[in-house]
C-alpha cells in the first residue's frame, strides 16, 4: 500500500528562510536527483530573488561548501549546490529513511512537502524522525496512491482537528505547553467542547488501535 503525504512546515525550517522572508514573491523549488551522496539536493530553483544576493546569502551558510549560478530554468533561476556534513536534518532524513520526495516548494508562508511511501511503517518512521529532530512538521494530507483514503482512525473531523491542534500547540508535553482554554479560543469554542472532542478521540483511538485490531 503505497501511500501519498503533503506536509507543511514553517519557512525557515531549512536553510533558505532569509531568502524566503525577502519577499512575498520568492519561490524556492528543491529538485532531488539518484543519490549518490548525503546531499540529495543538490539542485535548487529560485523566483523572485536576485540570484547575486541567493549566492551572497548562502556563501557564508555552514551547511553549504558552495553554491553556483546554472542560468535561467522557466520562470526561475537553476542553482547547484554542494552541502556540508551541517546539512539539514530535515533533508537528510529522506535519504535516510524509506520516504521519497516528489516535490519541494517554499514560499514566504511556508514549504510544503510532497512524498510517497510505500508502507504506512515507512511514513510514521520519517514522522518519528522528525519529531526527535524537534522539525515542526504537519500533515496537511494522506491517501493511497490509487486515491483512496487510508484506513480511518474511528475519528470525526472535529477530533481529528482538536487532537492535531493539542499535539502540535503541545499540549501533551511533559512540561504542557498550552491549555484547554487556548486550545478553545483557537477554535473559538467552549473549553468544554474541546475537552469533549479530545476525550472521545481519545476513546476512538483507543478503539480503533488496540481493540478492533
Amino acid at each position: 500500500m503505497t501511500l501519498y503525504a503533503e506536509f507543511t512546515l514553517p519557512p525557515d525550517v531549512l536553510p533558505f528562510g532569509s531568502i524566503l522572508a525577502a519577499s512575498s514573491d520568492v519561490r524556492i523549488e528543491l529538485v532531488r536527483v539518484i543519490p549518490t551522496r548525503p546531499d540529495v539536493f543538490p539542485y535548487f530553483r529560485v523566483s523572485g530573488a536576485d540570484e547575486d544576493a541567493v549566492v551572497d546569502v548562502f556563501a557564508t551558510h555552514d551547511a553549504f561548501e558552495s553554491v553556483e549560478v546554472l542560468g535561467p530554468d522557466g520562470d526561475g533561476t537553476l542553482f547547484r549546490s554542494r552541502w556540508t556534513d551541517a546539512a539539514d536534518e530535515l533533508l537528510a532524513g529522506f535519504a535516510r529513511l524509506d520516504v521519497a520526495l516528489l516535490n519541494a516548494t517554499g514560499t514566504s508562508d511556508g514549504w510544503t512537502f510532497k512524498c510517497r511511501a510505500p508502507t504506512r511503517d515507512g511514513l510514521s518512521a520519517f514522522r518519528e524522525y522528525c519529531e526527535n529532530c524537534n522539525i515542526p512538521l504537519s500533515l496537511r494530507q494522506l491517501r493511497r496512491l490509487d486515491g483512496t483514503q487510508p484506513q480511518s482512525e474511528g475519528l470525526t473531523k472535529a477530533q481529528r482537528e482538536a487532537l492535531l491542534l493539542a499535539f502540535h500547540r503541545g499540549y501533551f508535553d511533559v512540561p504542557r505547553q498550552a491549555s484547554l482554554d487556548t486550545l478553545a479560543d483557537e477554535f473559538d469554542i467552549s473549553r468544554q467542547a474541546v475537552a469533549d472532542r479530545l476525550r472521545r478521540g481519545y476513546r476512538n483511538l483507543v478503539r480503533r488501535s488496540l481493540i478492533e485490531q
